[in-house]
């Protein structure tokens, strides 16, 4: 026997149409409407010639079968006021053999209402992608019968299989089996722009799916991977060159920028700096100059700037070396017999060597005022010793309009008079003419002095009342 299974929903109560020489095989049962747990239960009753008929129900139930049916199936779906198929119930072997009708014969699909109606309706699509929707009415329900037709097997008639021809084909209709022949297509062709991804390749079973490539890269972007037939263009961002990093490369549509870190700073003072970094350039190094023996530093080396050198001095004879060189100071050259008075000593003879035996530089001890008796009027310098007044240099008991001064021959001022003040010695300076002169005023100085100490008394009076 052939089967020639049908799905089918019974609308109407209607039943299962005969078929001539068929017998009807009831397979699946369901029920859709007013049928759930909170409604019903809903009963249907099957019936035919030549077969065990049998009844069904689905909804509220209080003892299972609680209309005496045959079957029972679970409660329907309910969403927003409908119910949908709820087939759960599948005739077992026995059952399919039990419900079997006679050759010819049809199978009636008869109603036997519902115990309670709240208004639900079936909208769903059967089994054989019927779509049934009863928005319109209030309370439906319907059956759902899943059935075969048992009919006499004819000869057999059988024809070669269509072949695939190509790979490029795949089978619109499937493998060729039983009465259905396989129906080859051909396979669809990506265009310039698309690719085909990883297994949506052109097989015996299914076509070639096609992807359209990504647009082209940006101005600011670089291709990674290009497009092919196979894989599509990537592309990424060019990198921007970080804060101390300089451009190598700039790159372009295939390939990224290329940075790299600027070198450190240059080490002083062994390097020096010999060009700047730019955005497209790395900073340069170079050795600093190291002066040779027979030169001194004149400028330091810095980071940025090189070290300058100049050559020794070399001392030519009569001259020799009188001060050595250092690393950053040249040597001094001059006559052995000429020199600098040391610390505490003044020159008493030039130096010359212009004769033919040469006169050496001759110092002296500076002499040192005694604080007691003494008081200092000039330092010590490099061609003059120290001067030295005594303190006890004697007081000129006259006004100023009366004595403008007591002077040497050399016209330096020896004794200075102030208006309404006594004539005081202020200081002592040697004339041109010599030490001589200057050692001849002092000794008339003191003369004076002892000449007027017996009168100091009467001057002092003198000078109160001219004060007062």
């Amino acid at each position: 026997m052939a089967k020639d299974k049908k799905k089918m929903v019974v609308s109407g109560f209607s039943g299962v149409p005969a078929k001539k020489g068929c017998q009807i095989q009831i397979l699946k049962i369901g029920i859709c409407g007013d049928a759930d747990q909170s409604s019903g239960s809903v009963k249907f009753a099957v019936s035919g010639s030549g077969g065990t008929g049998f009844s069904f129900e689905a909804g509220r139930s209080r003892t299972g079968k609680d209309r005496g049916s045959t079957y029972s199936v679970s409660t329907t779906y309910r969403s927003g006021g409908y119910t949908k198929y709820d087939l759960v119930k599948s005739m077992s072997t026995s059952e399919k053999k039990k419900h079997t009708f006679a050759p010819g014969a049809g199978v009636t699909v008869k109603s036997e209402g519902t115990n309670d109606y709240d208004c639900l309706k079936c909208r769903d699509t059967g089994f054989d992608g019927i779509s049934v929707n009863d928005g319109d009415r209030c309370g439906t329900f319907r059956a759902l019968i899943e059935f075969n037709y048992l009919c006499p097997t004819p000869d057999t008639v059988c024809k070669t299989c269509a072949k695939r021809t190509s790979t490029e084909h795949f089978a619109r209709s499937g493998t060729c089996q039983g009465s259905n022949d396989a129906v080859w297509d051909k396979c669809k062709t990506c265009k310039s722009d698309e690719f085909v991804f990883g297994k949506q390749e052109c097989t015996s079973q299914t076509d070639r799916v096609c992807f359209p490539h990504a647009e082209k890269c940006k101005s600011a972007q670089y291709e990674v991977s290009a497009a092919t037939k196979t894989s599509d263009r990537f592309c990424f961002p060019r990198t921007k060159c970080a804060s101390g990093q300089f451009t190598v490369s700039a790159g372009d549509a295939s390939s990224n920028t290329l940075c790299k870190w600027l070198q450190p700073s240059c080490v002083a003072p062994l390097q020096y700096e010999i060009e700047k970094p730019t955005s497209t350039s790395d900073r340069k190094c170079g050795a600093t100059t190291l002066c040779t023996s027979t030169e001194y530093e004149t400028v330091a080396a810095t980071a940025t700037s090189n070290r300058e050198c100049a050559a020794l001095k070399t001392c030519v004879s009569p001259q020799t070396e009188t001060k050595a060189a250092t690393a950053t100071t040249d040597r001094t050259c001059g006559s052995v017999a000429c020199f600098d008075c040391p610390y505490g000593h003044y020159e008493t003879r030039k130096c010359n060597v212009l004769l033919k035996v040469e006169v050496a530089t001759l110092c002296a001890p500076c002499a040192v005022c005694d604080e007691k008796t003494e008081v200092l009027v000039a330092q010590c310098a490099a061609g003059s010793d120290t001067k030295c007044v005594d303190k006890n240099m004697p007081s000129v008991p006259a006004r100023a309009q009366d004595t403008p001064g007591l002077q040497t021959k050399g016209g330096n001022i020896l004794v200075r008079a102030q208006a309404g003040k006594n004539v005081m010695v202020e200081g002592l300076v040697l004339a041109q003419d010599g030490v001589k002169e200057g050692m001849d005023v002092y000794q008339e100085l003191v003369a004076l002095k002892l000449k007027y100490t017996a009168l100091q008394d009467e001057f002092k009076k003198y000078i109160e009342a001219d004060q007062a």
